[in-house]
This record gives C-alpha cells, structure tokens and sequence, in this order.
C-alpha cells in the first residue's frame, strides 16, 4: 500500500470513528495532493507526497507560533494536534533533527507578476501571459575551500584567502553572479576570490529537512561525492577544500502561454532578484 491509499484508508476510518479533527487534517491533505497532481498533470508518488506533508507541517507550526503569541491557546492546540497527525505518515528516516542549508528568498510568489512581465513578448500590450508558477528549489554543491595566493619572485610569501564558491549539484558547473543575474557556466576566472559568489548576495538558514520542500530522493542516484569534488576544486585552483555540502537555492519555474496561440514556454527566474537564470 502506497501513502496515498494508506491517506485514503485512514480517512475512511477516521470518519467511521467520527475523529473529527483527524479527518479534516487528512481530507485536506488529499485534496492538496490531488491539486498538485492536475497542475503536474501524473500521479504523485510517495516522495512528491511527502513533500506536500511536510509543506503542510510547515504551514502548521507557523501557525500555531502566530496564535501561541496572539494568546489564542485554543487554536494554538488545534495546530499542534494536526501537526501530530501530519507527522505520523512522515518516513521514520525523515528526522527533524536533519539539517539542510537553504537560500532564504527574497521575491514572493504574490509580486511574481511584476518581475515576470518584462520577460513576456510585447512592448505595450504583451501577447503572453503567466498561466502558472512553482516554488522550487535548486541543488548547489557549496565549497568551503581557502585559496593560496603567491606573491614573489625571489622571496615568495603566501595569503590564505578563505571563500565559498558553488557548483551545479549534477553538471558541477560554476554558479555565480554577474550584474544582478545568476548564471552557470564552464568557464571561470582563474581566481576565485574574484568570483562573485551568492554569499554576497544571499543569507543562509538552516531549517529542518521535514520543513522543506524539496525531493531529496531525486539526488539519491547522485551522491555527494565529497572527494572527488575537493580534487576537481584544488586540481582546478592553487586552494585547499575545508568542506563540501548541499544548499538548495530557490527559483520560480513559470509557464508562460501565448493568448493567441496554443503555445507555452518555461522560463526560470532566481527568488532573490527576479531575474532570469542564465545557463539553467
């Protein structure tokens, strides 16, 4: 049995029970996977469905925090209990104690439009319009690495400069800023302290893995391979590697529809700018 037939057999016997409180928490539940899947047009599996649950645990201890402080214990306890509910059809590996690093984002789905509409064809009266929008995440490999910078020629001295640069979680392309865009590419300079990096741009959170949503098992058939990242890095730069580790960086996957014609294209624009991702 799948998690969605077992979200189905529990909400039947919720309802012969008459547990009132679990059978809402679970109808709504299906009925936001049910949503995801006609906007995604296939059938959720387990991990997609899993993701939507811990979306919804998400939702419900920012709730819960927000009628905590306004001194609503009565709906603060409805969040919690809902919450409780939720978490029991989370995978016993799923631990909240499990760290991830993520960007915070700066641009909300709400005022996508204003950053959209300059990407739509037309210059007055645009001939397309955004048909649909996903907040999604994007895999980064974050090296933690100190570059050694010579100076001299007789009597040679050494700086150690310390910097974080960023990779494309599967090409291992170099993920970078230029004029306010973020871009991929091959090519880099031959000195990463002159690279601008998205620590100058981006604050950093660690949240709860149950807390974000991201299908971590579409990176299981890629793993992080720690050492053969820190000798591609140190072969490629005069630089030593500290660290290696996963940050997920947050964009907007929009469709866009020409009015006239049955025709639609995706652009992919960073959540903390706006702008188109160059290279993605």
């Amino acid at each position: 049995m799948n998690l969605k037939e077992n979200l189905l057999s529990d909400m039947k016997g919720a309802l012969r029970a008459k547990e009132s409180l679990k059978l809402n928490t679970i109808r709504g539940l299906i009925s936001e996977i049910k949503n995801r899947e006609i906007d995604l047009r296939h059938e959720l599996g387990d991990d997609e469905v899993i993701s939507i649950i811990s979306t919804q645990i998400k939702k419900r201890k920012e709730a819960a925090a927000l009628f905590k402080k306004g001194g609503r214990d009565d709906l603060f306890e409805k969040e919690n209990q809902e919450l409780v509910i939720l978490q029991e059809y989370l995978p016993e590996q799923v631990s909240e104690d499990e760290l991830r690093t993520r960007v915070q984002e700066v641009v909300k789905e709400r005022d996508l439009n204003k950053y959209i509409r300059p990407h739509l064809s037309g210059r007055i009266i645009k001939s397309e319009r955004l048909q649909q929008s996903r907040f999604k995440y994007l895999p980064l490999v974050k090296v933690d690495l100190t570059f050694i910078e010579e100076k001299g020629f007789l009597w040679k001295s050494q700086t150690k400069i310390p910097e974080n640069l960023y990779l494309n979680y599967k090409t291992r392309d170099l993920f970078y800023v230029h004029k306010q865009q973020f871009q991929f590419s091959q090519i880099v300079h031959s000195d990463p302290n002159k690279i601008e990096d998205i620590d100058d741009h981006c604050v950093m959170e660690e949240s709860p893995r149950i807390e974000v949503d991201f299908r971590f098992g579409t990176l299981d058939k890629k793993k992080l391979n720690k050492s053969a990242i820190k000798k591609l890095m140190e072969r490629k730069y005069q630089s030593v590697v500290n660290d290696v580790e996963l940050v997920l960086f947050p964009f907007y996957e929009c469709t866009i529809k020409d009015k006239k014609k049955n025709k639609r294209r995706k652009i992919f624009l960073d959540a903390i700018f706006g702008n188109l991702i160059l290279g993605k």
